[in-house]
């Protein structure tokens, strides 16, 4: 995610050596590394308050810095600069998705979620259409699935926000049995999702009739504009013509080299023709002809074959444009008759199914039907065999998207215009995608796959999107109270490290923003990109840095860096804890990843721990294998990603011919499973969270006789530029490994920092 974190405004006159000790605000303290390159700098400073909303990391602050948790100012967007001490010399400052294929709802119809716009407009929580303001590529993430009655699989991160109600029981003394009772609708992480939770399916409550400009017609050389169709919108034998259409029915071209559309073409079963006929008699003048099993209904109308084009195009491009969604639901329940005729049928217990191979159909005839029916529905998938014989024919197969609607349920319920569906399961896949999310204006809320998500509070590190806009409500937006209190408070210099992809595409106008706001009252600004590894650290840790001064007081210069001399070996301890070591069924993994599928990327990569590529038949079951690579000791690791926390990259202690995996056959990760030699330089760490996401080490004898572990907590202290002191100080709180890892993760490289502030100081 778009973090602008981890930012140091120094503000107020600076003192140079010799001077007066410096007076310290901390916003986003962190775990304090900042503090720790002033301290290791030999720069005093006195700290007048902190700001960090965390408990975790309120308490490991406190701890290792030895403050009370007194200073602590709480949320910075309430900090009321008026209030603040104005002798400060020193501020120091810091600032989730879905996959590409989920369906958004929009004034348009479904889309997926990778082919939003910002500008579009999607149906939120209030059952109304609203502006999208951002759009995020967050990068690969790892995903969880949640399946609930009425959606189709949802795939997301563990951080989106659904809204829900919660499930309980009560006694009812009365009739002397449990009933159910929900909570109030509330948003709540999908890793904080259970059973007893159900999701909200919004519904789009518009009632309109369609406007239509008509088409252009022409009679010799005259042309003009046909519109003749507006006058059968409000005749519900013409929706039902449309619905019938959209299952069974295509447009017609001429052959000409303008390829006009010239006509509709519509198919129905001979058992039901009579049926057909009468229902659409007395709409438009027709020619039916016999061919096989089916009469072919030829409607010559230009008109009519331009409306209907908007429905899409072929059996797997056709869709439910946004104005069937919103007519009466009079009229869209003839619209659902003429579909279900087509492609549906109706089960001995009142259950209505459609079938087809348009996903995007599928779900847009789901949403008609909880307008009309305020039933839960069901969508599922159906995978077929590639190719398949039909009357003696090879015919190629696309998988099919199913659709029930369940009249008769009662375990999903409608109320207050939602329906609330049950969820049936929640899973950590452990396995990594391409993720996006988008930001709606003033509710911050859309459907995705049917039901109603928030957006996430920040953005990926390694994403593309617009996280810290101002005005979007995200957590890397907290950026731009920062900068409103450099506008007033106009410090000496200001120091903002942050993810170098900050400068990339979508997120450089955040960026350019930022330079140009300092701009404005008077500061100059330098900044460029710089790794750990050339400050000390055996960590490949690229970030952006900009030292913004005032007025032009002096020039700067970023410090060069120096060769790297320490290890990765020099940084582990000496003996772990039996916790740290993966089972030996993991263990037996490590051989089966063929070299074929190896990438490089300009690293010098040994070998890979990812499961083994392929499926029985051949085919590639994931892109690729960097979540799991094995790097030559002297050469750089690739970066650590915010979760790694539950799938750990590797190093080993003895430099191998090959390795192979750790983990289940089709996982997919990202940056995540490598496991590294001691002489390694280690990945970097960012969020880490416990679980299986820490850095492995193989400890023991290679190939032979060998053992894998994660690397430790302190370890990845070490990696940062924390001392062993400060890690104890944190973990006798006492703090969690969990979040041990996280804190760390979250921090900065402390000797990065350390050598500015020599450089700005000197």
């Amino acid at each position: 995610m778009l973090h602008f974190c981890n930012i140091i405004y120094i503000l107020n006159q600076l003192k140079h050596e010799g001077e007066d000790i410096m007076k310290l605000l901390s916003l986003f303290s962190g775990i304090g590394a900042f503090e720790k390159a002033l301290k290791n700098a030999n720069i005093d400073y006195d700290l007048v308050g902190f700001s960090e909303i965390d408990k975790f990391a309120i308490k490991s602050y406190c701890a290792i810095h030895g403050i009370e948790e007194s200073l602590n100012l709480g949320d910075v967007s309430l900090i009321n600069v008026e209030l603040l001490p104005q002798n400060i010399d020193i501020i120091v400052h810091g600032s989730p998705c879905f996959t590409g294929d989920t369906l958004v709802l929009t004034n348009d119809g479904y889309k997926e979620i990778k082919d939003i716009e910002i500008g579009d407009y999607v149906l939120d929580h209030t059952n109304n259409y609203n502006k999208v303001i951002n759009f995020i590529n967050q990068g690969e993430k790892e995903i969880w699935k949640i399946k609930a009655m009425g959606l189709d699989e949802l795939k997301t991160t563990e951080n989106h926000k659904f809204l829900v109600r919660k499930k309980s029981r009560i006694w009812n003394n009365e009739t002397r049995s449990y009933q159910r009772n929900f909570s109030s609708p509330s948003w709540i992480r999908c890793d904080e999702l259970n059973k007893d939770c159900y999701l909200g399916v919004a519904i789009n409550n518009n009632s309109i009739i369609p406007k239509w400009q008509g088409v252009e017609c022409t009679r010799g050389k005259t042309k003009y504009m046909k519109n003749d169709l507006i006058n059968y919108f409000e005749n519900p034998k013409f929706w039902y013509f449309c619905g019938r259409y959209l299952g069974d029915g295509w447009v017609r071209r001429r052959k000409d080299r303008n390829n006009n559309l010239s006509g509709v073409i519509i198919c129905c079963g001979k058992h039901e023709d009579k049926d057909f006929e009468d229902k659409i008699k007395d709409l438009f003048h027709y020619v039916k002809v016999e061919e096989r099993t089916v009469f072919k209904y030829q409607f010559s109308n230009k008109e009519l074959a331009t409306f209907l084009n908007q429905f899409g195009k072929g059996a797997k491009g056709k869709f439910v444009p946004s104005f069937v969604l919103d007519l009466p639901i009079n009229l869209l329940k003839c619209f659902l008759d003429g579909y279900f005729d087509a492609d549906g049928h109706i089960e001995e217990n009142g259950d209505i199914i459609a079938t087809s191979i348009s996903r995007e159909l599928i779900y847009g005839i789901a949403q008609c039907s909880a307008k009309v029916y305020k039933k839960p529905y069901s969508i599922y998938q159906t995978v077929r065999p590639k190719k398949c014989v039909i009357e003696d024919r090879i015919v190629n197969q696309n998988n099919s998207y199913n659709f029930a609607l369940r009249i008769n349920s009662n375990q999903a319920f409608y109320e207050n215009g939602y329906i609330w569906s049950p969820i049936r399961g929640i899973e950590n896949t452990h396995k990594y995608e391409e993720v996006y999310d988008i930001t709606v204006e003033n509710t911050h809320s859309f459907t995705a796959n049917g039901c109603i998500a928030h957006n996430c509070t920040s953005f990926s590190v390694a994403g593309k999107g617009k996280g810290g806009d101002k005005g979007s409500g995200t957590q890397s937006s907290l950026m731009w109270y920062s900068v409103d209190i450099i506008k007033k408070v106009k410090p000496k210099y200001v120091i903002w490290e942050n993810v170098k992809n900050v400068m990339s595409k979508k997120h450089i106008h955040n960026f350019n923003q930022y330079i140009e706001d300092l701009k404005e009252v008077g500061y100059t600004s330098y900044y460029k990109i710089l790794n750990a590894k050339d400050f000390g650290l055996p960590q490949n840790r690229e970030r952006i840095y900009v030292v913004s001064i005032l007025e032009d007081q002096h020039t700067f210069e970023f410090p060069q860096g120096f060769p790297l001399e320490l290890k990765l070996k020099d940084i582990l301890e000496d003996s772990v804890e039996d916790k740290y070591y993966l089972s030996q069924e993991m263990q037996d993994r490590f051989f089966k990843f063929p070299q074929d599928r190896l990438n490089n990327e300009c690293l010098e990569v040994l070998g890979t721990t990812a499961p083994h590529p392929y499926d029985e038949n051949g085919n590639v079951k994931y892109r690729n294998c960097t979540s799991a690579w094995v790097y030559n000791p002297n050469k750089c690791i690739s970066t650590l990603s915010a979760r790694d926390y539950k799938q750990p990259k590797q190093i080993i202690e003895v430099l191998p011919v090959r390795l192979g995996g750790v983990f289940d056959e089709g996982d997919k990760r990202h940056q995540a499973g490598s496991i590294y030699d001691k002489e390694f330089i280690s990945p970097t760490l960012d969020t880490m969270q416990g679980g299986w996401r820490q850095p492995l080490v193989i400890d023991g004898e290679v190939v032979t006789n060998f053992k894998i572990r994660r690397l430790t907590p302190l370890e990845c202290w070490r990696l940062m530029g924390f001392e062993d002191d400060d890690f104890y100080k944190a973990k006798n709180v006492p703090t969690s490994d969990t979040q041990l890892y996280k804190q760390i993760g979250n921090s900065i490289a402390v000797p990065v920092l350390e050598n500015i502030f020599k450089n700005l100081f000197k």
